[in-house]
């Protein structure tokens, strides 16, 4: 008989927790975050400003190629710190 006390008590508390839950959910609104530039103050995300006195077509080739460096490797030489005979 205790038992089934409990679970009525259990089933009693979801029920309002799940009315708070409905409640507070009805009233909350979603905004919409506006992205701004945190170097230009732009709307615009981070990232995409065009800094003054590069033009479009500067800019379009930089795009291109945005790491020069992507293509290297360790090379197979010894480096100058390992023991190597020079001639």
């Amino acid at each position: 008989m205790v038992q089934l006390d409990k679970e009525t008590a259990y089933q009693k508390e979801i029920e309002l927790l799940k009315r708070k839950l409905e409640k507070a959910s009805l009233g909350a609104e979603v905004k919409k975050v506006q992205e701004i530039c945190d170097f230009c103050q732009e709307n615009h995300p981070n990232g995409y400003c065009i800094p003054e006195g590069i033009s479009e077509e500067e800019q379009v080739k930089y795009m291109g190629r945005p790491n020069p460096y992507s293509g290297w490797r360790d090379n197979q030489n010894p480096r100058w710190n390992q023991n190597s005979t020079q001639g």
